[in-house]
């Protein structure tokens, strides 16, 4: 994925080597699967290797070495090829591996430049993406339809993860499941009895690496009229961020047009408004006030307003914007419903 033009970047840097380990988001990016006690080296030109060892499975296309004594592997690969100055991904390193890299060559983080590149999607990630879009869909819409059998959010947490197995999928991350006064907090944990009033359901698979991202609030009981005017609130200003999304605009620009509608409710939104997708739930761009990241073409990003005081309502989607314009990914209904 876009490793020429990742190697243009380090040569403008005058990176030699950049080292990106098995537990880096990119090291999954470039080599579009993830064998165990592997390390992946992207060199300034020509093919990339990985150093792994004879227990793993050799990635295709990728030159494999199988070493046992790692580091002495690696220290003698970087003075053959007289690197003087390393790539790295700190957030994904430990300190010992830090100082160890360190003891070999210069290094400077690479981080900024690969969340970049990777906001951007290519025919392929797109395509697994709006398989993960579909897939959690499906298993959304599932769920409304049995909403009335389930007693608890531990029940609906269960569905959740057996239907993504059923799926041949794994979880994008743990999913979300408040109600009542616990839907107050966006990101709610220890699932309980489902209380009356509104609930909270964030969930999406990750499908051959890629993630979808998708919320919707119902209500359990009858929802008042004040209750639902809150809802339709959340809802429009979901659809004026939408509307904003195109080609070239800056992102804070969405962010502000989802706190306009919400008028007098706006102190009662406390988060952004979205986030980038990809092979993790949050990349680039970033849809928040003071957002300095701009909409391009083929990015996939979330659009969730939402709001929270002794209840929490919020409306979430995965769109992806071309130049032709957006198309919304997640298919889940969007009507209140009551249960």
């Amino acid at each position: 994925m876009k490793l020429s033009q990742f190697q243009k970047y380090m040569q403008k840097e005058k990176l030699d080597l950049c080292i990106f380990m098995n537990d880096d988001p990119n090291f999954f990016y470039f080599v579009q699967e993830k064998p165990n006690k592997s390390t992946l080296l992207v060199f300034k030109k020509g093919k990339p290797i990985i150093l792994s060892n004879a227990l793993e499975e050799k990635p295709k296309g990728f030159k494999v070495l199988v070493v046992k004594k790692y580091y002495e592997q690696l220290k003698k690969l970087a003075k053959q090829k007289r690197v003087k100055k390393i790539g790295v991904n700190k957030k994904h390193l430990t300190h010992p591996q830090y100082l160890k890299f360190r003891r070999m060559a210069k290094l400077f983080d690479v981080e900024e430049k690969l969340l970049e590149l990777r906001a951007q999607k290519t025919p392929v990630e797109l395509a697994k993406i709006k398989i993960a879009c579909n897939i959690t869909t499906k298993i959304m819409n599932k769920l409304i339809k049995n909403l009335k059998r389930f007693k608890t959010e531990k029940e609906i947490l269960q569905f959740l993860k057996i239907e993504t197995i059923k799926n041949d999928c794994e979880l994008a991350f743990e999913p979300i499941v408040a109600s009542g006064k616990r839907a107050a907090t966006p990101h709610a944990a220890k699932p309980g009895k489902i209380s009356n009033g509104f609930l909270v359901v964030d969930f999406g698979v990750r499908y051959k690496g890629y993630c979808a991202d998708v919320t919707r609030t119902f209500f359990k009981g009858k929802p008042s009229e004040k209750d639902k005017e809150l809802y339709y609130r959340v809802l429009l200003a979901q659809q004026k961020a939408i509307e904003k999304a195109k080609v070239g605009i800056k992102c804070w620009q969405l962010d502000a047009a989802a706190r306009r509608s919400f008028g007098n409710l706006r102190k009662k939104f406390i988060h952004g408004t979205g986030h980038g997708i990809g092979v993790q739930i949050h990349e680039k761009p970033n849809l928040l006030k003071g957002s300095k990241d701009i909409l391009k073409e083929n990015m996939v990003f979330t659009v969730e307003p939402g709001i929270y005081d002794d209840y929490g309502i919020r409306i979430e989607d995965d769109v992806l914007l071309t130049m032709r314009g957006k198309v919304v990914l997640t298919k889940v209904r969007k009507g209140l419903v009551s249960f």
